[in-house]
């Protein structure tokens, strides 16, 4: 009677737990639908399996419908198991993760392929309630016993991975399903051990599920769901953990021996119940965060001369924050290890914000403050900057302001405010909330570790500020390059309707320069069209629009926007494939800057021809340039010999000529003038 209440009792828990997590919206997530199904599963074998054990007459009905849940109920824990508290929880998985579930996948399959009459069979099953398997059922058992391993496995793995601060948060509900996992083990290794499933044993698996339903329940419900997975670490305590397993071995041995001592024939219900109850003693009070502190400090005090490694906290302080690829994830790595490393349930970080003159909060670690600045003259920010390196302390005594402040947090828990200093400048500052073990103590050397891991996570977030403030610069920078050419080319479409303007004073009566005149408009306002348009479109690459045209045509227009259309020297027709537009601006530029080298146009030859090459060459008597200006300064940008150059135009010249597949010469001496000669393709003819 005992044994069916309690599991009616189990079925009515879990189904309740599943139903709940199914239709709550705050609980919605992949964990709470595969927790959801372990447990409707598990509740599904509990009751078949109650119903072949009080109706015997009917066992293996009872059981076909127990098999089928048996073998989903894997695949639902090992799913739950990989999933659980992972971001992206099918990434980077190992090959031998992929073929257990693949295994478990087929586990369904062999079920409904076996026949029942052929899966086991019991000779006097309502005497001894053991079933006997065939070939095919004891492969089918020996896999589910392997998937139940391998989903404690990652179960484990998972709950020593999360960081002390969230691993309180997940710890009953991994327990719980380690439990079920657990007692699922001990049932179906007498499938390994004597190829029999002994339902003797069904009250143990029983008190498991309830047990873990409970667990897995007040988890859900008062600690909420799970977090994200951090790297942890502590090798002494592990060791602290393996001694203490090696005890509870020997307390089971112990046990062994005395019921054997008091007459107990049949030790193996009692012994089995009694290690699955003292191993769930033993598993919370040693993953007890506080408990695992308490061991720490008891490491500290009698094994060791420092209470730190620092070589070994620097190190994997460096680690965890090289690992995280972001700003936002370093900044969730310096309170994670803070919260590791001293103890505390919560963390928040805040950083100097220098275009609004405050202290803004950037992150937190389960330390939500209302507070989300400090002005720069706020008292805490002061009394940081104004101390040397000295951290805040809310034991402490402080000048009324800061105990006003302080009374402000109490209902936080805020205890410590550690400065993140650069040269005597306060960049931020970090918030501890209270300690996971209220009884333990700061010393110096506590203190001293903080200010170390200070100055660290200082320099990477100055790191982190200086590389965006170089990256604005740069693009700053390369806004300024832009204007620069847009600059020049507005400023010889300025020089060309000033020339004009000039002109008109003179000739504006003559009706032949009132055509030309309205040509030059109409050809300036193309041209400036031309350039808007190209601003629109500043990404996309530049493409040469080429025509065959005479090459002598396309520099007499350039010339001709320049002014000087009547010097040009050209004797056959140069054919050529190109970019009519881009190369008459090249002849224009070359013109403007021979005027204003030579003051003297009349001296000024622009000539047409051909070789191997067709070629054009702009020739002036002025001022001329050094052989170490032409090879160092001449093409570089934004280098210019004149007052109010920008040092574009033969850069700009330069580009369009080799993207024509071409070249441009220099032949310059200084006081006797230069001739630039450009070398274009000659096309086909």
């Amino acid at each position: 009677m005992i044994a069916q209440a309690a599991s009616i009792i189990a079925i009515i828990a879990a189904v309740g737990l599943g139903t709940l997590l199914t239709i709550s919206r705050n609980q919605r997530s992949l964990n709470s639908v595969l927790l959801a199904a372990g447990l409707l599963l598990m509740a599904v074998i509990e009751g078949a399996d109650r119903f072949a054990l009080n109706s015997p007459h009917i066992w293996e009905s009872a059981k076909a419908i127990s098999r089928v849940a048996e073998s989903s109920v894997v695949i639902a824990w090992l799913l739950f198991a990989v999933t659980y508290a992972r971001s992206e929880p099918f990434r980077k998985r190992s090959p031998f993760t992929w073929l257990f579930l693949a295994i478990a996948l087929l586990l369904p399959l062999v079920v409904l392929m076996s026949p029942a009459a052929d899966f086991y069979f019991s000779p006097d099953f309502a005497e001894e309630h053991v079933l006997f398997l065939s070939r095919s059922a004891y492969w089918f058992y020996l896999g589910l016993l392997f998937i139940s391993v391998v989903a404690l496995y990652h179960l484990e793995r998972t709950l020593m991975a999360l960081p002390s601060v969230e691993r309180f948060l997940v710890l009953y509900e991994i327990l719980g399903v380690g439990i079920i996992l657990t007692a699922m083990l001990i049932y179906y290794s007498q499938a390994l051990l004597h190829r029999t499933i002994d339902m003797n044993l069904v009250p143990v698996r029983t008190l498991a599920l309830l047990a873990g339903t409970v667990l897995c329940g007040y988890s859900r419900f008062m600690h909420g769901s799970s977090r994200e997975m951090h790297v942890s670490r502590n090798i002494a305590s592990q060791s602290i953990v393996v001694l203490a397993i090696g005890f509870y071995l020997l307390l089971l041995g112990g046990a062994g021996e005395g019921l054997r001592y008091f007459g107990v024939q049949d030790q193996r219900l009692p012994l089995i119940g009694f290690a699955v109850v003292s191993g769930l003693v033993l598993a919370i009070f040693m993953l007890s965060e506080k408990n695992r502190r308490k061991l720490k400090v008891f490491l500290h005090k009698h094994f060791y001369r420092n209470k730190y490694d620092y070589r070994n906290e620097w190190l994997m302080f460096t680690k965890q924050l090289s690992s995280a690829d972001n700003q936002a994830r370093i900044q969730e790595a310096i309170l994670d290890f803070y919260c590791e490393t001293f103890a505390r349930k919560g963390a928040s970080l805040y950083l100097l914000d220098t275009e609004n003159g405050i202290y803004r909060q950037v992150t937190n670690r389960l330390l939500d403050l209302p507070l989300n600045f400090f002005s720069l003259d706020h008292p805490l920010p002061v009394y940081l900057s104004e101390t040397e390196d000295w951290i805040y302390n809310a034991a402490d005594s402080h000048s009324s302001s800061l105990e006003d402040f302080k009374r402000q947090l109490e209902p936080f828990s805020v205890e410590l405010c550690v400065p993140l200093k650069y040269e005597q400048g306060l960049e931020g500052f970090i918030m501890l909330g209270e300690a996971a073990h209220p009884g333990e103590s700061l010393n110096y050397e506590d203190f001293d570790l903080m200010k170390v891991l200070a100055s660290q996570a200082t320099a990477v977030v100055l790191s982190l500020k200086l590389s965006e403030q170089l990256s604005t610069a740069q693009e700053m920078a390369a806004i300024g390059r832009v204007s620069t050419f847009v600059i020049h080319d507005l400023k010889n479409h300025v020089s060309n309707l000033s020339l004009m303007m000039d002109n008109a004073r003179e000739h504006i009566d003559n009706p032949e320069f009132q055509v030309d005149m309205l040509e030059t408009l109409d050809e300036t306002v193309g041209k400036m069209k031309a350039l808007i348009a190209r601003l629109k479109n500043i990404k996309e690459t530049k493409k040469l629009n080429l025509v065959s045209c005479d090459l002598s045509d396309v520099v007499k227009r350039g010339a001709k926007d320049a002014g000087s259309p009547d010097m040009v020297v050209a004797t056959d027709r140069v054919p050529v494939c190109i970019d009519a537009a881009e190369i008459e601006k090249v002849v224009h530029n070359l013109l403007l800057n021979a005027y204003e080298a030579d003051s003297n146009r009349d001296s000024i030859v622009v000539e047409v021809g051909m070789n191997d090459t067709a070629f054009f060459e702009v020739t002036d008597r002025g001022c001329g340039m050094s052989e170490h200006f032409i090879q160092n300064r001449l093409f570089r940008p934004f280098q210019s010999t004149k007052s109010h150059g920008f040092g574009i135009g033969l850069y700009q010249c330069r580009h369009i000529i080799e993207a024509h597949g071409g070249k441009i010469e220099v032949f310059s001496k200084e006081g006797e003038g230069s001739a630039f000669r450009v070398h274009l393709p000659l096309a086909d003819m």
